[in-house]
């Protein structure tokens, strides 16, 4: 829905595709606490401590598990990079002059290869900062510069995530039980890196709300005129 164009550009409310990508990786999340517990019973059935037919529906409830979760991990992508576009798109109307990255910049990036290391960080990174009012500026004139800490550590926890996932995946090819035990840990990092996605998310859409909000409001009155008397 556009609402206003109080900074010169359009502003489109992404309420909606915050929400679904909140609770989308709320779900991500929690099946990732529950293959968290559930991984080391997989490698006593490896190890042949479980066997009989409640260690193998128990393999085929963790692998249905870790299906859905593949899917959902697949709807939070798409609905992140519609959000990222749309939030870039945003930024004119909110006053940002920022020329780093154009929105179809922002989302192409993080399909090219290795670019999409840096890019994916980077465009955040910027939204993040964009997003905020202006930077304060002292009495003597210097600005005090704006921070987003929160997304370097998001993205700390989501690439030491990709890289644990590719170990327990070849370690698993070799049928050794080891493997669970990194794939506990790249669950327990999924766990963080979804949780502070969650915040980053949720913080730049308040922000890009309540900015605009503080434009419309700022907006003069229309003169009064006596053109109806």
């Amino acid at each position: 829905m556009q609402e206003s164009r109080p900074g010169g550009g359009i502003y489109q409310s992404n309420r909606g595709l915050s929400l679904a990508i909140i609770i989308l990786l709320s779900f991500h999340a929690a099946l990732s606490v529950v293959l968290a517990f559930s991984w080391p019973s997989v490698g006593r059935l490896l190890d042949g401590e479980v066997d009989g037919l409640g260690g193998a529906i128990s393999a085929i409830a963790i692998g249905f598990a870790a299906i859905i979760q593949g899917c959902i991990f697949i709807a939070t992508a798409v609905c992140f990079l519609v959000w990222l576009h749309h939030a870039f798109r945003n930024l004119p109307a909110l006053g940002s002059d920022s020329l780093i990255f154009t929105p179809g910049k922002a989302v192409i990036g993080w399909f090219i290869p290795f670019v999409n290391l840096i890019n994916g960080y980077k465009s955040v990174h910027t939204l993040y900062l964009e997003s905020q009012p202006r930077a304060t500026v002292l009495p003597s004139g210097y600005a005090l510069p704006r921070t987003a800490p929160i997304v370097g550590l998001w993205w700390g926890f989501y690439l030491a995530r990709g890289v644990v996932s590719r170990i327990a995946d070849s370690i698993s090819k070799h049928g050794s039980s080891d493997a669970t035990t990194w794939l506990v840990f790249s669950e327990l990092l999924d766990i963080v890196a979804a949780v502070l996605c969650i915040a980053i998310v949720y913080r730049i859409e308040k922000r890009q709300h309540d900015q605009h909000d503080d434009l419309v409001r700022r907006i003069p009155a229309p003169v009064p005129t006596d053109r109806l008397r």
